[in-house]
Formats: C-alpha cells, structure tokens, sequence
C-alpha cells in the first residue's frame, strides 16, 4: 500500500512538472516574440528605414552656418522653419541679428529678400535658381528632405544593394535618367548617415553628410549636416545649437517686400 501511494504521488508530481514546463515554454515564446516585434524608443522600424518623418510636422533648427563655397566663404547665424515638406522659410543674420536674407518657399514657388544688395527674387525654386540667390545649389524639394534627415527620391524607389556589408550600414539606390541617389543607413538605428547623388555618368552631384544624431520627442535629428558640392569646390554645414520639433510657428512663412523694391523674377 505504501510503495502503491508513491507511485501515485510521483505520478502526480511528474504531470505537474510537465504542466508547468510546458506553461513556461509558451511565456518564453510570447516573451521572444514581443521583444523582436517591439521597436527601441528613436528608433525606426528597420523594414524599411527610408519611410518619411510623418510624426515630424513643423520643425524649427537654429544655430550656425559655415559656407567654404568659393565666393561665399563666410559664417552666418540662421533660423530654418519647416512644415512638413511643404513649405519652409530660412533666416540668415548678421552680426547684433542683423537681418542679412530671408527666403519663403514652397515645391514650385520661392521668394528671396537680399538685404544686403536690397534685390527681391522669386520664380521655381530649382537648385539653379537657388543657388544664383542664395548660393544653395539644391532644389526646395530636396533641401527640404535632407534637412529633416529624409531621402529626396520616393522611399519605394529605393533598392538595397546586398552586397554592401561595411561597419553595420545599409546601402540603398534609387535610379532615374538623370541621376541616382545613395543613400547609407545605420542599421541598428535606422538613421541617414550619408545622402549622394550621382548623374547619369557617375559624377558627384552633391554629397550630404549627417552626425550627432540626438532623439527629440521619438523623432531622430541630426545636429550637423554638411552638403558637400564637389564641382563648386565648397561646402556648406549645418550646425544646429537648437531644435524644435511640431511647436506652432507665430507667424506666416509668406512675407511682403519692401515698397518700391524691384523683383527679379526667375524661371
């Protein structure tokens, strides 16, 4: 009777341990699988790390801009103001915060205010229009993008190249006859390092690096950017001693010209 209530209890015993090995097993999986799913707070969903800032509506950057451009070698305050990618507008001051230029700009439209030279400018804002007034050789379209740390080109026309494996990055290209655009991510964080374009014979464009990234309300920012135009011989950097991210802006990007000032009106 004794060794039979033994055998009982180990019987027993021997379903419980199973039970609870089995109950075990399943909270670990659960456990796994919320740990690979969860994303690390600033950083992005690394299926597909181009996709656009959508939780970034307004943004304001504010700080120092050092130009090597031949002609305009010079260091500037600057205030940048953006709402979404669809309009912006950009300050540069002088010494005391002497207003020096003042630009508004939207995809297909811009209007520039030189202080200095007391000349207005408006028209397309291409990179060639942009750059006769403001020594910005880029487009409003893609200045826009790359200073809210985003590819130019539409994320779906982007393809990894796999074959690039170099210190944890990510190599991407999109192509079209004009140009193509490469973009290197960090893999582990998601962010843009390095933006280049190239035409169609494989000639640098422009070369835009990023750094000193920093986490503003679950939205990575790059506190430096450096575009980098090779056939001008130059750069331009971005340092960035502030930034704002999705405040309401207290007044209109748009703004008048002073009376009797002539406007040069570019295509």
């Amino acid at each position: 009777m004794f060794i039979w209530k033994k055998l009982v209890n180990f019987i027993f015993l021997t379903i419980a341990i199973y039970e609870f090995m089995k109950y075990l097993s399943l909270a670990l999986i659960v456990v796994t699988l919320i740990s690979c799913t969860t994303t690390k707070s600033g950083k992005q969903n690394l299926s597909n790390p181009l996709i656009y800032k959508n939780k970034l509506q307004n943004l304001e950057i504010s700080g120092v801009l050092n130009s090597t451009l031949p002609g305009a070698a010079q260091s500037a305050e600057f205030k940048i103001q953006l709402t979404n990618r669809d309009s912006g507008a950009v300050f540069i001051y002088g010494p005391f915060k002497m207003l020096l230029a003042r630009l508004y700009a939207t995809p297909d439209y811009f209007l520039f205010y030189n202080a200095l030279s007391y000349e207005g400018f408006e028209g397309n804002p291409t990179a060639s229009n942009l750059s006769r007034v403001m020594n910005l050789p880029l487009s409003y379209d893609d200045f826009g993008a790359l200073i809210r740390g985003e590819v130019p080109s539409p994320p779906v026309t982007f393809i990894q190249d796999m074959s690039y494996t170099k210190d944890g990055k990510l190599l991407f290209e999109s192509k079209n006859k004009i140009y193509s655009d490469f973009a290197l991510i960090d893999a582990e964080s998601g962010n843009l390092n390095q933006l280049q374009r190239k035409n169609e014979i494989g000639k640098m464009i422009f070369n835009v690096v990023y750094s000193s990234y920093k986490d503003f309300d679950g939205i990575n920012l790059a506190q430096k950017i450096i575009f980098i135009f090779s056939d001008l011989n130059g750069s331009i950097t971005v340092n960035a001693e502030s930034i704002i991210v999705n405040q309401p802006f207290d007044k209109p990007f748009k703004f008048s010209l002073p009376g009797k000032l002539k406007i040069n009106k570019l295509n």
